[in-house]
């Protein structure tokens, strides 16, 4: 019994400083000044945009219907859309180099005296060496000798021209080299002069994987009735070699590259690899030395693109939207007054404050206000002609709306990109 008086005596003090914590608060927000107030308890719409920093009317009055990005809309004259690339160079080869030591060298020896000669020479790629070997042309000079690279003996003996060129292990190369050439032995004096040094480097270039993206719209990715990609092979060094190539992780390819194979390749690609938004195609080698060109993705689609989306109206914002006696109202304006002046106008804004009316705004946003943008827009079964170079295009459509549910389409005359689309309820 005393441990539940407890959990009751330690429940009722935490619900006190909850209590005591809201009523600091609300004094808080209370005493704060007006603008910071409103800043604070200002909540943000999201999706309905300004069309200036004045703005007449505040956000808290506009209602939310739809906000999408569609992006780019197609009016497909030719019935095909090209995604071209940029050539692809995919290899695994191995690239040789030469590199110039010296002219010439000297070294000697003597009983009691050693003088061999030391060359340097930087690597800037050994890790990926394939084979390294060293050039030279014995000017003077017989009897044995030693080498070393990078303390490591490399070579010991009489040069004799089958001995040539001296391949240096990979395993002893690094970025900074020394080649180290010493007279064996000798009891007299022995010197040896070397002409024309030189490393013949042979390493590894890989470029075994390319990806490439591409954009699909909504519009595209709907009308799709077939898709190609085409391009010409070009082998830089002849081989063979495989290739796969993906497209969103999905193979669309894979076989030997053939160098005597004449002619454009062209791979059928299943509608359903292809995706709206970004999209990857993928080329992967295992060996040799190929170039594709003139690389596209062509797709054979409908007519015309068609971004069709639906919006919602309740039935208390709709209730602001037709109001019959608003109608009424104005209409005995336009009975008692001729339209343009100023007691029209009265009337209209006395109708207009007595009745609390909505407005549903459809607005859209381009990426320019210098091309033109075409299109038949249907609201329901209604539609208007929208002709603009504008950067954005405004329109009431309160007449086109009904209650519940709507739906909007719009059928592109000529392409053109729309940033974002949107309706909302605004007041009159």
């Amino acid at each position: 019994m005393r441990e539940r008086r407890g959990a009751l005596e330690g429940g009722a003090a935490v619900a006190a400083f909850v209590l005591l914590l809201a009523l600091f608060i609300i004094v808080y927000v209370i005493l704060l000044p007006a603008e910071q107030r409103d800043e604070l308890l200002k909540y943000d719409t999201g999706t309905i945009p300004s069309d200036s920093t004045e703005t007449t009317q505040t956000e808290l009055n506009k209602v939310s219907l739809l906000a999408v990005s569609p992006g780019r809309v197609y009016k497909f004259d030719e019935d095909t859309i090209k995604k071209e690339f940029n050539n692809i160079a995919i290899y695994s080869k191995i690239t040789e180099e030469l590199i110039d030591l010296r002219d010439k060298i000297y070294f000697s020896r003597t009983l009691f005296s050693n003088t061999p000669e030391t060359v340097y020479f930087r690597l800037e790629n050994a890790e990926v060496a394939d084979k390294v070997d060293l050039y030279f042309f014995l000017a003077k000079g017989s009897g044995d000798i030693l080498i070393e690279l990078n303390g490591q003996k490399v070579f010991d003996g009489k040069i004799i021209t089958q001995e040539l060129p001296i391949e240096l292990p990979k395993n002893y190369l690094k970025k900074d080299n020394t080649l180290k050439f010493i007279v064996k032995s000798a009891i007299f004096k022995k010197e040896f002069e070397l002409s024309d040094l030189y490393l013949k480097y042979g390493f590894m270039e890989e470029n075994k994987k390319v990806k490439r993206t591409f954009v699909m719209t909504s519009s595209e990715e709907k009308g799709i009735k077939k898709a190609e990609l085409k391009y010409y092979l070009n082998c830089v060094n002849l081989g063979e070699g495989l290739l796969i190539i993906n497209l969103n992780n999905n193979q669309i390819y894979k076989g030997k590259v053939l160098c005597d194979t004449a002619g454009e390749t062209v791979l059928d690609i299943e509608k359903d690899f292809l995706k709206e938004d970004t999209n990857v195609l993928e080329f992967n080698i295992d060996k040799g030395d190929f170039i594709l060109e003139d690389v596209v993705l062509e797709l054979e689609v409908s007519e015309a693109s068609e971004e069709e989306y639906t919006f919602f109206i309740e039935d208390d914002d709709y209730d602001y939207i037709d109001v019959p006696d608003y109608d009424l109202c104005i209409d005995e304006c336009k009975d008692s007054y001729t339209k343009g002046t100023t007691d029209y106008t009265d009337c209209v804004a006395d109708c207009d404050s007595e009745y609390e009316v909505k407005n549903v705004i459809l607005r859209m946003k381009f990426d320019n206000k210098i091309d033109s943008k075409k299109a038949k827009i249907f609201i329901n079964d209604i539609y208007f002609n929208m002709d603009t170079k504008d950067e954005i295009f405004k329109k009431d459509i309160s007449d086109y709306v009904q209650r519940g549910a709507n739906y909007i389409k719009i059928e592109p005359r000529n392409d053109f990109t729309i940033g974002s689309l949107n309706i909302y309820l605004e007041e009159k």
